[in-house]
């Protein structure tokens, strides 16, 4: 990979038009969808990776950024 993705940049998050939006269920398929991505063209640093407690956290859906 050239440049690694944004992992639970702390901003709020919507769902925007032409944005793909995948659950995995591992670090290992992470990694391999990663690698496809980078394969394919797909420029890293504009992919956002949420993970753990962290990255639910930061899906607020009440659209406010909630701190805890």
């Amino acid at each position: 990979m050239t440049a690694p993705p944004r992992r639970n940049e702390d901003r709020f998050y919507r769902y925007p038009k032409n944005r793909v939006v995948a659950i995995l269920a591992d670090d290992a398929h992470l990694s391999a969808a990663l690698r496809e991505l980078d394969r394919v063209g797909v420029n890293m640093p504009d992919v956002n990776v949420l993970s753990g407690a962290d990255g639910a956290r930061l899906l607020d859906r009440t659209g406010g950024l909630t701190r805890g």
